[in-house]
């Protein structure tokens, strides 16, 4: 089912990732747990780079969207398997130097980086900061005094529409992120470049999140070398173009996102197009995947708390978690697909709600289960990204523990927090 990690099965009534029963699991590691299945990690990745190899004959990178799911173990992963990554502030940076990763292979994104940030960024030697703003331009002029080796990239708002939910919509003109596409784009590159320790080094957009066909990514792909010859025009020499990420993943049997393949080879033709139209040379692409990665590879372990049901209306299954661990029904009416760990048949339709003191604390609104009981373990799909990433200590509940699974081994890669870990702050 293209809902499942690749490596979920069920099997002798129970269900299994990573060679482990997700009882077994629960045991060990209590709920609500999230799990990550590092086979489907590693899956995505490839599926990615052998892409861009089939249809792309220059040089490509993947850079991880670190906002969607920024932990020090994950981060590992993504290492072991030589991927770039994008981070977005001070914190996920300082995630991915305790994960080892090559800074050099670091893109800091932010619409409102703080002055100790981009230091921050400097000092570790990223490879590129990109610069989002003429604010954030005048914080690079004065640490130019303290630094002599600044390597910046500029992004655009490139204008594009993504059909996608109105939150999650970056590529606008009227967004907050970037220079509108055009005089002020052209202005920006040319008051960092006169910094003398600035090294111009490209162009980044990115158009949203959750989008379905590669028609968004084409039409910017045209926008994007249009704008990079405009630059060669002026004199500036560009080594990177960066198109960001977003690409769409399913949540439910309602979703039909295109496949990794059919958006790198799509977007790869129309960058040869575009190199041979411009005889342009030398230029490495990037991508910026996140969801597309974490998200798939992700499900979430919940335990039924209890039941209520009222006459005429669907019945409530209430769970040990909600919007402090998955926020995404409450900001975005997100869907997803859950089932049973044991049971398969009786089907019912039943609200998920969770243990929050909102009435908003949904998780799925309407879904048809086998008959649920208290005790019974839910398992919702899809929840390796912008889960444990948006997750908040709301009501004063701990976060969940997240445990990786591969060949049979399961490794904690985030504990549980306590109720001494939820005061540990508090004066």
């Amino acid at each position: 089912m293209k809902l499942y990690p690749q490596t979920f099965e069920r099997r002798d009534g129970l269900c299994y990732i990573g060679g482990i029963s997700i009882k077994d699991l629960v045991q060990k590691y209590y709920t609500p747990l999230y799990i990550v299945c590092a086979q489907t990690v590693k899956s995505r990745v490839e599926s990615f780079k052998e892409s861009f190899k089939k249809y792309l004959p220059f040089e490509s990178r993947i850079a991880f969207a670190g906002k969607s799911l920024c932990v020090t173990g994950f981060l590992k992963k993504l290492k072991e398997l030589d991927t770039w990554l994008d981070v977005v502030s001070g914190g996920e940076l300082y995630t991915a130097i305790k994960a080892g990763f090559d800074m050099k292979r670091i893109y800091f994104h932010g619409n409102n980086k703080s002055f100790e940030e981009l230091e921050f960024a400097i000092k570790s030697n990223v490879g590129y900061i990109v610069v989002d703003g003429f604010s954030e331009i005048e914080k690079i002029r004065e640490l130019s005094k303290k630094y002599n080796y600044i390597p910046c990239m500029i992004r655009i708002s490139p204008g594009i529409e993504a059909h996608t939910h109105e939150f999650i919509k970056t590529g606008k003109i009227d967004s907050k992120f970037g220079f509108p596409i055009g005089e002020d784009a052209i202005k920006a590159v040319k008051e960092l470049s006169s910094i003398d320790s600035v090294k111009f080094k490209g162009i980044h957009a990115h158009i949203g999140s959750q989008i379905f066909d590669s028609k968004p990514y084409v039409e910017l792909v045209n926008v994007m070398f249009d704008f990079a010859n405009k630059l060669n025009n002026e004199g500036f020499t560009l080594e990177n173009i960066n198109f960001g990420g977003g690409f769409g993943i399913a949540y439910t049997e309602e979703d039909y996102p295109l496949s990794i393949e059919e958006f790198v080879k799509d977007i790869s033709l129309e960058i040869v197009k575009n190199m041979k139209k411009y005889s342009m040379k030398d230029l490495a692409f990037t991508v910026e995947p996140g969801r597309s990665i974490a998200g798939p590879s992700g499900i979430t372990v919940y335990r039924v708390g209890s039941i209520k049901k009222i006459n005429g209306f669907v019945p409530y299954v209430a769970v040990d978690g909600g919007m402090a661990d998955n926020p995404r029904y409450a900001l975005y009416k997100a869907k997803y697909h859950a089932e049973l760990d044991e049971k398969t048949e009786i089907f019912q339709e039943v609200k998920i709600v969770g243990r929050f003191c909102e009435s908003g604390d949904m998780l799925i609104e309407k879904i048809m289960l086998p008959e649920v009981n208290v005790g019974d373990l839910l398992l919702v799909f899809a929840t390796g990204a912008y889960n444990y990433s948006m997750a908040s200590n709301y009501n004063r509940f701990g976060r969940p523990a997240m445990v990786m699974v591969e060949d049979g081994k399961d490794t904690l890669i985030v504990r549980r927090e306590t109720y001494e870990d939820i005061v540990s702050h508090d004066m």
